[in-house]
């Protein structure tokens, strides 16, 4: 089992991005309890991503994004 999850990590790259915890209209102020990390494949990364909240806190979201939307530059 163990030697499963080491071959898959090393196929599917896991990466983390932030998301949307909930609905949110624009023109928000983004704070921690807005967002939420969610780890996906590398592969399925959108390049603009976001990978950490810190780089989020204070930002005004210019798209309404739904929950469970990825947050991008």
């Amino acid at each position: 089992g163990v030697m499963v999850i080491v071959l898959l990590n090393g196929y599917i790259r896991p990466t983390t991005i932030i998301v949307a915890k909930v609905a949110i209209p624009p023109g928000v102020q983004l704070t921690a309890d807005l967002l939420e990390p969610r780890t996906i494949p590398m592969q399925a990364r959108p390049q603009d991503a976001f990978e950490r909240m810190e780089d989020l806190q204070g930002k005004i979201l210019a798209v309404g994004r739904a929950p469970g939307d990825v947050i991008l530059a």
